[in-house]
């Protein structure tokens, strides 16, 4: 029965290597945690930023994340006359 005998080898073996990557993984896992925690508390610790001008105030809720375009949506351009350059539609050219 040799063929028996290779094949709980081969099983051992296999356990072997899934408990060192299980205990390799598991230690990842907890150095990033701590990691997460602690930045965590950094972003806890650190000031809140205050603006002195009303310019960032808004009623509009907070976007999750950007939209992107590939150009621009509700602008248009037009050549100046005065100084023969495209600008936006309002734009006023001082020279």
């Amino acid at each position: 029965m040799a063929n028996e005998g290779e094949y709980l080898s081969m099983v051992n073996d296999l356990r072997d290597m899934y408990d060192d990557m299980k205990q390799t993984l598991n230690k990842e896992i907890a150095d990033y945690k701590e990691r997460i925690n602690y930045l965590e508390e950094e972003l806890r610790i650190r000031p809140r930023y205050t603006y002195t001008t009303g310019q960032f105030e808004s009623d509009r809720p907070m976007g999750r994340c950007a939209q992107y375009t590939s150009g621009f949506p509700f602008l248009t351009f037009y050549q100046c006359r005065r100084c023969n350059k495209a600008h936006p539609h309002a734009y006023v050219c001082c020279t």
